[in-house]
């Protein structure tokens, strides 16, 4: 590492970044890791980094690994910043490392390099750095971008150049910082810095040359990125199919909430979440008072009609974060994420009163909810999370009458 102070009251520094590398295929999740959390030894519990570029690339798991693999990354959301991860060393195991850091739990996709994408994301920024006008140019670019780009490398920073006096190095990583000030290591990125002494610039006044097009020097280039073009297209068409099924795999059928597996799953994801973040998580099942009678005395189409009424009461009620859903029957339940026990019984207490003051059939037909909440504890899963609130909703019916709303702490 190398760190050069610059000192001076009239020093403008002006700092731009481009990836440009794309996800491709299927998220999977990190379920083990080694050697400082930069080792995947697990993904999905029980898959490999080997199976994965094995059966999605067809990359040998064998000494010229690293070869083929450097220009497929691995990406990461952490907290809203994109991050790249490239290979760096194979495991007999099936394990592979990485250029930086992971979190057990964290979601990663494969990447792919699309030459014609990554020299396009460098047109932004160069623009930015001719407006900037500096004096001098540093660059830092990864050894993936050179491998992927070969001949057309150069028109990465061809504008700026044209510019200011540059100069740069080739890196397996650098540092970048989030919008909220956290600082991370990554791979894959260019960065671009432009010094200049003194604040006003008069910038010329043509700068259409700034925005051109791609010219390829290696016609094997064109060729990839036609290619990549064309299963990026197929693959954003079967994930649009995919989001169409999972929706309508975690939606109940009468109410068109989110249904039991649905809850299921994501009353686990909160509560994973919630811990991490330190933050509130609380859980509310509801019960319909008396819905046999409704049925008995209505028939089963108004029964339905209810049930669905209900369900708009509570979607209606509930804050945009949280998850309202229909548990089964005549229950539901609301997974409210950042909401303390006061905050709950507000939402509880909402949800109830705005029942009680419906009705169907011209008036003949009124319907009440009973509620019970518990807010997640330190030591808490689902299974025990569940079972307070729900334990709390048969104090709510059987000790305190029906239409009311209970809560566990």
């Amino acid at each position: 590492m190398a760190v050069v102070i610059y000192k001076g009251r009239s020093l403008f520094v002006h700092m731009c970044s481009s990836s440009g590398w794309q996800p491709l295929g299927r998220k999977m999740k990190i379920t083990a890791l080694a050697d400082n959390q930069t080792t995947i030894a697990d993904l999905d519990n029980g898959t490999t980094v080997r199976d994965v570029y094995e059966k999605y690339l067809g990359v040998n798991w064998n000494e010229s690994f690293l070869d083929e693999a450097v220009v497929f990354p691995v990406c990461v959301n952490r907290n809203g910043t994109i991050l790249n991860r490239m290979p760096r060393a194979l495991r007999p195991d099936g394990s592979a490392n990485y250029g930086a850091d992971f979190q057990i739990g964290e979601v990663i996709q494969l990447c792919y390099g699309n030459p014609t994408v990554v020299i396009q994301g460098t047109y932004g920024i160069q623009y930015d750095m001719v407006r900037f006008q500096p004096e001098g140019i540093f660059a830092v670019s990864c050894w993936a971008r050179r491998v992927l780009l070969n001949k057309d490398v150069n028109q990465e920073l061809e504008v700026c150049r044209s510019c200011a006096p540059s100069t740069g190095i080739y890196a397996l990583g650098e540092y970048v910082r989030d919008q909220k000030g956290r600082i991370h290591l990554n791979n894959m990125y260019l960065s671009i810095v432009g010094m200049r002494e003194g604040g006003t610039v008069n910038l010329p006044n043509d700068m259409s040359y700034l925005h051109q097009k791609v010219r390829f020097q290696n016609k094997g280039n064109s060729v990839l990125s036609h290619m990549l073009h064309f299963v990026q297209a197929v693959s954003e068409e079967l994930e649009d199919y995919n989001r169409q099924l999972r929706h309508i795999a975690d939606t109940d059928k009468l109410t068109g909430m989110y249904n039991r597996g649905a809850l299921d799953r994501i009353l686990e994801e909160e509560i994973r979440r919630s811990s991490e973040k330190m933050e509130p998580l609380s859980l509310m099942v509801l019960d319909v008072d008396n819905f046999k009678t409704i049925n008995d005395n209505f028939g089963h189409l108004i029964g339905d009609a209810s049930l669905m009424c209900v369900a708009n009461i509570i979607q209606e009620s509930v804050l945009e974060i949280d998850f309202p859903g229909r548990w089964g029957g005549d229950e539901f339940m609301v997974i409210m994420r950042d909401a303390d026990s006061e905050a709950a019984m507000k939402i509880g207490e909402r949800i109830r009163r705005n029942v009680e003051a419906f009705s169907m059939e011209n008036g003949m037909l009124r319907m009440s909810i009973s509620g019970g909440i518990a807010t997640l504890h330190g030591l808490d899963d689902k299974d025990s999370l569940f079972k307070r609130a729900d334990d709390a909703l048969y104090r709510a019916k059987y000790k305190f009458g029906k239409n009311n709303v209970q809560i566990i702490k």
